[in-house]
């Protein structure tokens, strides 16, 4: 996420994962289905070994992973959210780095596969794509990268919504539309698959060509 993001998220941490939650039990934008998107990413992970968890934030979808057998390496911009991590998943390897700037050598790979939940609407689409190449380097034969976010079917949904949750809508943000997304991954050659969970949400699951 930009630097200038990490302000919010040092002091959104202790409190984000209740204000998800209540958020999501409300079925109020942007976390209606916030729950079905992490377990998406689950399943779609499968049982794959190691896992490179982008934007983990406090762990929640590293601990289930986890859980299920993979070894995961975590990284976040946010020292705080870290912090919160440690508590969650002691088992993860975290390490804090900007996603846009160059990627540690620790996240050299190669990864079973790589997840994101919720961190790539951070970034504008042509962000998204870089960040998407990094990850494909990255990956394992057979590999493949798996990201829950924000996101419509199409721009035209994302514009309804807009207008319907004018209120909680951040312009800052960067939300999905899958419709022209999935052109932009196609045209880098790779396969891709949109899973709608929600009427603000769902899971982009992105493979190497056929």
């Amino acid at each position: 996420m930009p630097t200038d993001r990490r302000e919010l998220f040092e002091d959104w941490a202790a409190d984000y994962d209740a204000f998800v939650a209540e958020t999501a039990r409300q079925d109020g934008f942007p976390f209606a289905g916030y729950d079905d998107v992490i377990r998406r990413i689950c399943t779609e992970v499968g049982e794959r070994g190691r896992v490179l968890d982008l934007g983990t934030g406090t762990g929640v979808v590293a601990r289930p992973l986890i859980d299920g057998g993979s070894s995961v390496v975590g990284v976040d911009l946010s020292a705080a959210m870290l912090d919160e991590a440690r508590r969650r998943i002691p088992e993860a390897q975290l390490i804090e780095a900007n996603l846009l700037k160059p990627w540690p050598t620790s996240l050299d790979g190669p990864f079973d596969a790589v997840v994101s939940a919720y961190v790539f609407h951070e970034f504008t689409l042509e962000d998204k794509i870089a960040l998407l190449r990094n990850a494909m380097r990255r990956l394992a034969p057979d590999g493949r990268v798996v990201i829950g976010d924000v996101a419509f079917d199409t721009s035209a949904d994302l514009e309804q919504t807009r207008d319907t949750w004018r209120d909680a809508w951040d312009d800052t943000e960067h939300y999905w539309a899958a419709d022209e997304a999935c052109d932009a991954i196609r045209a880098e050659g790779w396969n891709v698959t949109w899973i709608r969970c929600s009427m603000c949400a769902g899971v982009f699951v992105v493979g190497g060509a056929e």
